[in-house]
């Protein structure tokens, strides 16, 4: 007879032929972006594509990751595991829209400490009132030595209005956006300054990526990663995957 575990190993053997044997249709994808171009609002659909499950296929709305049948009809949410690989293909999609999008805000928005040759880019959502963003700022330096870009993204935790946005703001338009963002972190006077400013796009497309808090790192293959990380063991996540 055969054992509980030879069994689930026959199923899923099957089950991932089946998957790999399947067909899908660019019609069908057609078909489908019709009919979610009734139901969401106009420029929401980012990208449709096939999954390796038959029927189904991944839609990104708004950066976020969902999962429709080729009618429309029904609608999942969750990840899809890859159960040969191990690999989680929703996870793949998430780290190139989180890459995609901070491309689309550009680096010329964000206030970049960076070595003259940067071998890795962390993009940081960051709070200049957040206890662990201080800790953080303060690991910059060893970290630029080490070849690490750290960009900096405004997400100020209180929202907009407040006085903690007013104070990210002065940062974005100070005269040495640099040293203002260190000031502001070590809570020493920050002159008030008012600007033409991305405080609020940085914010509102961190709350589109799902940020919760700060700091909130992304670092240079799309990996998510939430909170103070000292910085060898950054470097180490860097170098290794």
């Amino acid at each position: 007879m055969f054992s509980f575990r030879s069994l689930v190993r026959v199923f899923l053997g099957t089950f991932l032929a089946v998957v790999t044997a399947s067909a899908t249709h660019a019609e069908d994808a057609d078909a489908l972006r019709a009919v979610l171009a009734r139901l969401l609002p106009e420029g929401e659909i980012e990208s449709i594509k096939p999954t390796p499950v038959p029927g189904l296929y991944e839609v990104v709305v708004g950066g976020r990751v969902y999962y429709f049948t080729e009618s429309g009809s029904h609608l999942l949410r969750g990840d899809i595991i890859d159960l040969a690989t191990r690999r989680n293909l929703t996870e793949d999609t998430r780290r190139a829209q989180r890459l995609r999008r901070l491309d689309a805000l550009g680096e010329r928005s964000m206030v970049v400490f960076s070595p003259d040759e940067p071998k890795h880019t962390v993009t940081v959502f960051t709070d200049v009132d957040c206890a662990y963003c201080v800790r953080l700022h303060r690991e910059v330096p060893q970290l630029m030595e080490l070849g690490v870009k750290i960009r900096y993204l405004a997400f100020p935790r209180k929202g907009i209005p407040s006085g903690n946005y007013d104070r990210m703001v002065s940062v974005w338009c100070a005269t040495d956006p640099l040293q203002a963002m260190t000031d502001a972190k070590e809570q020493r006077p920050l002159e008030k300054m008012l600007c033409d400013n991305p405080v609020k796009t940085h914010y509102e497309e961190g709350q589109s990526l799902g940020i919760t808090g700060t700091p909130t790192l992304i670092l240079d293959d799309g990996r998510k990663v939430g909170g103070y990380v000292p910085y060898r063991r950054l470097l180490h996540m860097l170098e290794n995957g």
